[in-house]
């Protein structure tokens, strides 16, 4: 009998010889379609385990056929894009197939069909969140989007960024608010009927791993964060919540923007806290010396339901105390109030570790001059060993 392994080759060379035929030579178009449907199927079958998956990414001439195949029509491009999906997803371990499958992704083309709102945008949105995740991946993902610029006739008014590197994202946010806020005024276009794409918050949450993503996002006085905001609350989709509530704690890692990031222009440390916040009663003094967003909140109040976007919460208020004025401009919004409460909510044992982190950042003494930064306070080798050990168990 055949192994595993032999039958898949046989397989593939048999769906690839099909594939192959009807590309070369097409005699009647309705036999055709139906041949080269099942033929597209097999292989969307062998996308969808680990082992047909290897056996895939290891023949570029199939990732060819591919490629060329979801730029047809109906089935055989619908099912030739699930396979990209199912392959994309494989890259996030960094393994030796994600050369190959970028190679022959044509990330520019797939860029084009998510900017042009086209009949697949929601699955080039899918390859593209997935190829995103692993650094490699990211670094091809963000070149090709940088380099596409503008949603033509379909682009919203108002809020332009100036000329730099945040006009190279600017045209994802755009589709990111077109596509996924039903009561804007800019979706009085035709584009408005299509289906919305939840996962360019993802995608954004894995831009913002690379520095380039961060800059070009705080570009422009911060104008493309602005935009974002109101999407940390946005309760009509939880992933592109998360993926937008993972970005901007992201965004929290440059410390050089922190000034910005806690200006009264972006408004971030109100819009952080409240979906920390529940229906928690405090004394009048407690509440006049919060943010007024976050002023007696009703019985029904709330919070952010997830555990992992509650912990990137914490983790992008941590990331804002680094500095000594970051520490007192959290301080001074009465925060320890909100996290005193949580902490007592708080189910999740990972956020309530970081929950409690962040209230001894806030309560306890203020360190060295020396140490005013403390995201640039060099760790001793010993001491990361023994972090890294902590992390692993």
């Amino acid at each position: 009998m055949a192994s595993d392994d032999e039958q898949h080759v046989d397989h593939l060379q048999d769906v690839l010889y099909i594939i192959r035929t009807l590309e070369r030579d097409s005699q009647d178009d309705e036999v055709d379609q139906r041949l080269k449907e099942e033929a597209v199927l097999g292989l969307l079958a062998l996308s969808g385990s680990s082992e047909g998956h290897e056996l895939i990414t290891s023949h570029l001439d199939v990732l060819a056929v591919l490629s060329r195949a979801r730029q047809g029509v109906g089935n055989v491009a619908k099912a030739a894009w699930d396979i990209l999906v199912n392959l994309s997803a494989g890259t996030t371990k960094g393994g030796c197939d994600c050369e190959n499958v970028l190679k022959l992704m044509d990330l520019n083309r797939i860029v084009k069909e998510l900017k042009d709102r086209r009949e697949f945008s929601d699955k080039a949105s899918a390859v593209l969140s997935n190829l995103s995740r692993n650094e490699r991946g990211c670094a091809h993902v963000l070149d090709a989007l940088m380099s596409s610029t503008g949603l033509g006739d379909n682009t919203p008014s108002g809020n332009e960024v100036q000329q730099g590197k945040g006009a190279n994202l600017k045209w994802v946010v755009d589709l990111l608010c077109l596509a996924n806020s039903p009561h804007s005024p800019s979706l009085a276009s035709p584009v408005s009927t299509r289906p919305p794409l939840p996962l360019l918050g993802a995608l954004l949450g894995n831009l913002t791993q690379n520095p380039a993503a961060q800059q070009a996002l705080l570009d422009g006085n911060g104008l493309l964060l602005l935009r974002l905001l109101p999407f940390l609350s946005y309760q009509s989709c939880s992933s592109l919540r998360l993926g937008i509530i993972s970005a901007i704690r992201n965004l929290c890692l440059e410390h050089s923007r922190h000034s910005l990031l806690l200006s009264n222009e972006l408004d971030l440390l109100p819009r952080l806290l409240l979906p920390l916040a529940g229906p928690d009663e405090f004394t009048e003094e407690e509440n006049e010396g919060l943010p007024l967003d976050l002023q007696f909140l009703p019985p029904e109040k709330q919070r952010e339901a997830d555990p992992s976007g509650r912990r990137d919460l914490l983790e992008a208020l941590t990331l804002l105390c680094a500095t000594a004025t970051g520490r007192r401009t959290v301080r001074d919004a009465n925060t320890y109030l909100i996290l005193r409460q949580l902490h007592s909510w708080e189910a999740d044992e990972q956020a309530k570790q970081v929950c409690e982190a962040l209230i001894q950042i806030l309560i306890g003494d203020e360190p060295s001059p020396d140490m005013d930064n403390l995201l640039t306070v060099p760790i001793p080798p010993d001491i990361q060993s023994q972090l890294a050990a902590n992390q692993e168990q």
